[in-house]
């Protein structure tokens, strides 16, 4: 059995330290006002360009860039 990221596993699974990518600084939208995230994102590479689509808080698929700079601070726990 292989857990959380051991170098030789298949796939690997690892968590390392959050980074915030967006924020809604807690502003509230409609009649509820609620301040929450959509939820279910997906990430997708393609022609070198890296994509994290997600709902936003009203109707619509929000694709927004992640930059290599932005991944390059990510740290796999272990190595």
């Amino acid at each position: 059995m292989r857990l959380r990221g051991e170098a030789d596993a298949k796939q690997p699974l690892w968590f390392g330290e959050s980074k915030q990518l967006m924020d809604n600084a807690g502003c509230g939208i409609g009649p509820l006002k609620r301040t929450d995230i959509g939820v279910y994102p997906s990430f997708t590479t393609r022609n070198g360009n890296n994509v994290l689509w997600h709902p936003d808080r009203k109707f619509f698929l929000v694709g927004k860039r992640v930059t290599e700079e932005f991944l390059a601070t990510l740290v796999v726990p272990g190595r």
